[in-house]
């Protein structure tokens, strides 16, 4: 999903912006927001495991105020990121932002890695040369953010007089920079020109726009796109207009297709404005647009458009018609659709970027525009919107690629609005095997429910989920599906025997291999605001963590039990009982363990108990890398703050004898 993209942050590489960019830019916009009240977000995306989410944790780094330049460069020369290629861009600005503040010790552990230069197949042509030059072009840029470092330079020079046909890149960072012209992207007229041509003479106007030259390939000259897009750009801002130039078309009988593509550009700056007076008569000519095949995704995008301005309001002429529409839609071009997206629930998921999901997606702000004009009188699903889901969920299979996501992602809103119908018609697609994934992938990017949703049969289909969760593509939502489990368990109205079943299958699915995360999603869970951990931990957690360290349902890997303890400093009240529930056990820090802070009220109540557990831990661990090594110095020097230097003596001695930051000083 990142390749396309030169850089996270706003680059010049990346100034055509398309709708992926959208979701970049938004994820790193809240990751710089979130990252000062949650610092651990970095290792969180990093541990997705995806390029793009790798991409962002390496940005949110150097953005983040909290860390010093030794911790930056410790944290990238922990994950050998010197010679990665996909986040080439976004490790050389890390590295441009803090080599100049970094001490000569940091700066001797950066060049050493330096030295070791790429991984590369010795097999591969011309291998020692490419690592010559990877090594000479990150000199290159070490030394431009940091002149004074006189290393550095030396190994420069080296490397030059080493192979002096090398010569710097102007950009080091990036591997591929583009600069060219293009053809297109003017606009025929201003478009405050062309609305008051169509307003004098809209035949001459349309005349002139329609039969201009647009063959020519000249850099900077208007293609036919660009007289459409000035088309919609007018209709968008006067609506009323639109009706004039579709009647001037319709009059036109020798221009062939562009007749149909100044129509869709009409109804494409109609869905984006307010129609006001005119429409009914704008909605009744979208209508004679239905039976070209090519119109369908304009005519869903407009659907959609219109029903999300009118969510307010009441029923009307233009909303009625709409419906009529959008069922006429699917009866005459549902079998014909077709896609070739390879992964229809991918990160660029097909329910948005389809017709067919464009229009489910106007059923479900149908149902929501009807809603909430009917709060006090409100009897569910009508049977016209029955009919058209219905119609939706059966196919033909390449049209469930987007209907069945469209929907069941909306599945918490549309139980709510008809129990009924979801019962019958909806929570099957959660089970079939030939719409599970879909239907877990959509629902999962923002899963909710109720004790009703799950006494109607959802329940069941959480539970079956966990030997299935290798279906789903995107780690992102195992952890989402993780984090569902642990709400459910903690807060719904679920029978004992229910709750155990979930606790069990955390266990057993995939031979044990979901535990451990599991166990992170619950102490990711114990940490938000508002939670009562020694509430959890006498409802469930602790009768559960006895069964894992019993080996019931299955023997706990050693990873799984660390997590667990993880949850200790946030059980309140309960600390001292897990604590004593987990002595004597040798459960270490495991090689997942990161120091994310501990609640003050928990050190001022029971510091010594939490110190004392801690210590055992540390105790029972083995030198794991430099990321375990730097949470336990975190941990300690949080610890000292809040209670002392001769409180934390015995995480110290216990960090001595484990050789715990062995990775430190090596």
């Amino acid at each position: 999903m990142s390749f396309g993209r030169s850089a996270i942050e706003p680059h010049p590489q990346d100034a055509h912006h398309e709708h992926v960019d959208a979701v970049i830019d938004g994820l790193r916009a809240f990751g710089e927001k979130a990252i000062v009240a949650h610092p651990q977000l970095p290792e969180r995306w990093w541990s997705i495991g995806t390029a793009l989410f790798r991409r962002l944790a390496i940005h949110l780094v150097t953005e983040d105020a909290s860390r010093d330049a030794g911790e930056k460069l410790a944290w990238l020369l922990d994950r050998s990121l010197l010679y990665a290629t996909e986040p080439k861009h976004e490790t050389y600005r890390l590295l441009q932002s803090a080599v100049g503040l970094a001490s000569a010790e940091q700066r001797e552990r950066l060049l050493a890695a330096v030295a070791e230069g790429p991984a590369v197949s010795f097999d591969a042509p011309d291998s020692d040369r490419y690592i010559a030059y990877a090594k000479y072009n990150l000199l290159v840029w070490l030394t431009g953010s940091a002149p004074e470092w006189s290393m550095a330079g030396d190994a420069l020079k080296a490397a030059q007089a080493a192979n002096p046909d090398f010569a710097p890149r102007e950009h080091p960072d990036l591997d591929h920079w583009m600069t060219s012209g293009t053809w297109g992207g003017s606009l025929p007229m201003e478009p405050a020109a062309f609305a008051e041509a169509v307003d004098h003479d809209a035949s001459a106007a349309m005349d002139d726009l329609i039969d201009r030259d647009y063959s020519a390939q000249d850099f900077g000259q208007p293609e036919w796109r660009d007289a459409l897009a000035l088309v919609s750009e007018v209709v968008q801002a006067r609506p009323a207009l639109g009706e004039l130039i579709w009647m001037h078309v319709a009059e036109r009988t020798d221009i062939e297709s562009k007749a149909g593509d100044l129509r869709r550009a009409i109804i494409e700056g109609w869905g984006k404005t307010e129609l006001g007076l005119a429409a009914d008569t704008v909605v009744g000519l979208v209508r004679t647009e239905l039976f070209a095949a090519e119109s369908a995704r304009t005519i869903s995008r407009f659907l959609l458009d219109q029903i999300r301005r009118q969510i307010e309001s009441h029923e009307t002429l233009a909303s009625a018609t709409m419906r009529s529409i959008a069922a006429s839609l699917w009866h005459e071009h549902g079998d014909g659709f077709t896609h070739t997206v390879e992964d229809p629930v991918s990160s660029l998921p097909l329910y948005l970027n389809s017709w067919p999901g464009e229009l489910a997606q106007y059923w479900m702000t149908e149902i929501d525009r009807r809603w909430r004009g009917s709060r006090d009188d409100w009897s569910g699903l009508s049977e016209e919107e029955r009919e058209a889901l219905n119609s939706l969920l059966a196919g033909p299979t390449p049209s469930l690629d987007a209907t069945v996501p469209a929907i069941t992602t909306e599945l918490f809103f549309l139980f709510a609005a008809d129990a009924e119908y979801v019962t019958e018609r909806v929570l099957s697609l959660f089970e079939t095997s030939s719409t599970r994934r879909l239907a877990w992938t959509a629902y999962l990017h923002r899963p909710r429910y109720n004790d009703k949703l799950l006494a109607a049969g959802f329940l069941d289909h959480v539970i079956a989920e966990w030997d299935r969760l290798d279906e789903l593509s995107q780690p992102a939502l195992r952890t989402n599906f993780y984090g569902l489990v642990a709400s459910i368990v903690s807060f719904a109205g679920i029978a004992p025997e229910d709750r155990q079943r979930l606790l069990d299958q955390s266990a057993l699915a995939s031979n044990g291999e979901r535990a451990a995360s599991f166990a992170e999603s619950v102490v990711y869970m114990l940490r938000s605001d508002g939670i009562a951990g020694a509430e959890l931990w006498k409802l469930w957690l602790h009768q559960h963590l006895d069964a894992r360290l019993n080996g019931i349902p299955r023997t706990a890997g050693a990873e799984e039990l660390a997590r667990w303890a993880d949850a200790v400093p946030h059980l309140g009240e309960a600390i001292p009982e897990a604590v004593a529930a987990l002595e004597g056990r040798g459960v270490g820090l495991g090689e997942r363990f990161h120091f994310e802070g501990t609640p003050h009220a928990a050190l001022e109540m029971h510091g010594d108990a939490i110190i004392a557990h801690l210590s055992d831990r540390i105790r029972f661990s083995s030198p794991a890398g430099f990321g375990v090594a730097h949470a336990v110095s975190e941990m300690i020097a949080e610890f000292r703050t809040a209670l002392g230097d001769a409180a934390i003596k015995p995480l110290e001695i216990a960090a001595a004898e484990s050789g715990i930051f062995q990775d430190e000083t090596d």
